[in-house]
This record gives C-alpha cells, sequence and structure tokens, in this order.
C-alpha cells in the first residue's frame, strides 16, 4: 500500500531527526559555558514559505504585504509563565541546491552584540575576536550583522535570548527545520 509505505518514510525520517537533535543537544552541553542543561524536550517545527510562487509580485502578496519574513526580534525575551525558555534557536536549512541571497531573499540577518572581552582584544571582519588582530578594536556599542544565506543543509545555532535577528523577504520556496532547545526556569526566574 502505497500509503502505508510514506507513513513508514516520513516516521523514519522523523524518528532519524529526533536522533540527530538528541545528539546536537549533549554536544551542546558539552560546549556552553557553566554547565548549562538542556531539557531533553525540544520546540521543533517544519517550515515551508512559497516565497513568490503563487503570484508575480516579487515577494509580496496581494494585498501589497512582504512575504516569507520575520521582522526584527528575539526568540525568547523571558516574560511567559512556562517552566521552562528557550536556550539555543536552531535552523537547519532544507532548500534546494543553488539558493542566491540576492536573487532569492530569504537571508537570515543576525545581530550580534560581541561578549564582552578582555581589554587590548579586538574583532575580525567575520566577528571572530584575537588579541593579536591588527583590524578595528571593537566598542562596546558595536554590533555585528551578519547575513546568513538559507543554502540547503546548513544549520544555524545561536543563543535565543542574546542574539536579535529577522528573516528578510523570500521570493523562492523555502523549507527549513526550526526549533529551540529548552532550559528549565528556576524559582520563576530564568537560569
Amino acid at each position: 500500500d502505497e500509503y502505508a509505505s510514506l507513513a513508514n518514510i516520513n516516521r523514519n525520517a522523523r524518528e532519524n531527526l529526533l536522533d540527530i537533535m538528541s545528539d546536537l543537544r549533549e554536544m551542546l552541553m558539552e560546549e556552553l559555558d557553566d554547565g548549562v542543561k538542556l531539557l531533553e524536550s525540544m520546540e521543533l517545527q517544519y517550515l515551508h514559505y512559497p516565497g513568490n510562487s503563487t503570484n508575480d509580485s516579487g515577494g509580496e502578496k496581494s494585498d501589497g504585504k512582504k512575504s516569507g519574513f520575520y521582522q526584527r526580534h528575539y526568540d525568547h525575551t523571558g516574560d511567559d509563565d512556562k517552566p521552562y525558555r528557550r536556550k539555543v534557536s536552531l535552523l537547519l536549512y532544507l532548500n534546494e541546491e543553488g539558493w542566491n541571497g540576492e536573487m532569492d531573499g530569504g537571508i537570515l540577518r543576525a545581530y550580534i552584540r560581541p561578549k564582552k572581552r578582555k581589554k587590548g582584544s579586538r574583532v575580525h571582519r567575520d566577528g571572530g575576536v584575537n588579541d593579536d588582530s591588527p583590524s578595528t578594536p571593537l566598542t562596546s556599542t558595536t554590533t555585528v550583522v551578519k547575513d546568513i544565506v538559507p543554502e540547503g543543509g546548513k544549520l544555524v545555532l545561536f543563543d535565543s535570548t542574546l542574539v536579535e535577528h529577522e528573516v528578510l523577504p523570500t521570493c523562492r520556496e523555502r523549507w527549513a527545520v526550526v526549533g529551540w532547545f529548552l532550559i528549565e526556569k528556576e524559582g520563576g526566574k530564568l537560569v
């Protein structure tokens, strides 16, 4: 039966994705500062943005509004009453090969405020910090803007509370798995 075969493929793909997320969670806990304990549960969404495939208006809906984008925001502000909060945001792009950020849009734009660093260290153009870099000194008000093209197979991870970001309008069909690794709140306060 064709339907049963498709259901098995979908179930196997979902189980493989959850296994990969579990392994990634373990790796992240090893790398995160202060021994952060990520919960075994997480939020995951499978997203599809049609781009302008349903009209010829260059990524705009028939009412003139842009489509397939998110305005500048943080993934978690800490103002809800859930017993957990988002700690690490995850995007896994599933787009077809040949994505062109200028033509196809859908770029993730991240606004990264650098961590405090010791006096005398400098920031590279790519946002990395090195104590003996000849690049321009970083000031406390410097925000690094990083554009990430949603190429298929690319995995993006960032701190849900520290990295403000937006998704620029999409002009081509775009697919992604989006998720958040979670941590518990302690005594009603964020951990």
